[in-house]
């Protein structure tokens, strides 16, 4: 009986927490082993799409508490330039905020795309990456991905 509750307590955890499912952009294939990500597709130019769940440790935290968290990591710590924020919903109505970074200059410079959403049992966030001229023009096939998160 020792054996089977060994084995028996992680199945169950497991069963309760259902991994996010986002819709693969156009032009991009999922990886099969994502690993340490939920979700994860490159496109055929290197651009990199991104799903990871975390449990949210605090109720209390809030997309607010989360978004000023991501923005200040990035511009601060991480030293990102921030090109735009806005706040977006998931077609299931889960609300969240969508941040573009971009590193570098001119034509070599880096977009770094960061959304999170967050409800008081999981925070949910999708990383995009890639050259920023090039996932601007990916940038409602992007969106749609995005807002598919469930």
């Amino acid at each position: 009986m020792k054996n089977q509750a060994t084995w028996l307590l992680p199945m169950l955890l497991v069963a309760g927490c259902q991994a996010p499912r986002i819709q693969t952009p156009p032009g991009f294939a999922r990886v099969s082993h994502p690993f340490p990500h939920d979700f994860k597709a490159v496109s055929s130019r290197g651009h990199v799409l991104a799903l990871r769940q975390h449990p949210n440790p605090d109720a209390k935290a809030d997309l607010a508490y989360w978004s000023q968290a991501v923005e200040h990591q990035k511009v601060t710590l991480d030293g990102l330039t921030l090109a735009a924020r806005e706040e977006i919903r998931t077609k299931s109505g889960l609300a969240g905020t969508l941040f573009q970074f971009e590193l570098g200059e001119a034509a070599r410079k880096t977009g770094y795309w960061v959304a999170v959403f967050v409800d008081p049992r999981r925070i949910v966030t999708i990383e995009v990456g890639g050259p920023a001229e090039e996932l601007r023009d990916q940038a409602d096939a992007l969106h749609t991905a995005i807002r598919s998160v469930r």
